[in-house]
């Protein structure tokens, strides 16, 4: 049965609730040939055994299929998952290995000021964020995490950039719910109360869904 049709399976009985045979579908997509779902697949299984309380097999999953397919994404996905569990040592290991394979792009800094975030160096991180920003001015993601480090790891100093970040965001209209609720909370932190409700309601008109079902929108 081709990838496709295995991952189609994975999510229909996921939905009815037969774990067992999910997963195996799942495992029929790891265990044979890459192919153009492998990436997917390790990703959504890891998740969902995280999620499950399985942090373990959640890494043995990503630490598997990076090792049978070389994937970058796949190798990201892991680094991310380790820095989440506190092994900053493996995070760096399967860095280097994934930055030797791969074009050094903005995801691959993140994960680098992360790294460095974690082991208690915020100069570094900010070296690697001010160095992807550099590289590609409009990758949202990478803009997004500045401007976030920014607020958490020096509120005084450096709200100015993590606003000019903000605010490049919304040029760019991209991660906008999460460039609006920041700069909601940096107009708070500076004391403009009247800019950061005109924020705060920006954000309460953007996801009336998400505040009264409790639904993620991605916020």
């Amino acid at each position: 049965m081709a990838q496709r049709a295995w991952l189609a399976l994975a999510h229909l009985q996921r939905q009815r609730g037969d774990a067992a045979t999910a997963r195996e579908a799942y495992g029929n997509i790891l265990g044979g040939d890459a192919g153009p779902l492998s990436h997917q697949a390790a990703v959504e299984l890891a998740a969902w055994q995280h999620d499950e309380g399985e942090a373990a097999e959640a890494l043995g999953t990503l630490v598997d299929a990076y090792r049978r397919t070389r994937d970058p994404r796949t190798g990201s996905a892991l680094v991310r998952r380790l820095i989440d569990a506190g092994d900053v040592n493996a995070a760096e290991k399967y860095l280097r290995l994934v930055s030797s394979r791969a074009q050094v792009d903005p995801e691959t800094w993140g994960l680098k000021a992360s790294i460095a975030e974690a082991r208690g160096d915020p100069r570094q991180a900010v070296a690697a964020l001010n160095t992807g920003i550099r590289a590609a001015p409009d990758d949202p993601d990478i803009r997004l995490q500045r401007a976030r480090f920014l607020r958490r790891c020096d509120p005084h100093g450096a709200l100015g950039d993590a606003e000019a970040d903000a605010r490049h965001l919304l040029a760019l209209d991209a991660h906008v719910d999460a460039a609006v609720s920041l700069l909601a909370d940096i107009c708070r932190d500076q004391g403009r109360l009247d800019e950061a409700i005109v924020f705060a309601r920006q954000r309460f008109d953007r996801r009336p869904l998400n505040w009264q079902y409790g639904i993620d929108l991605g916020m």
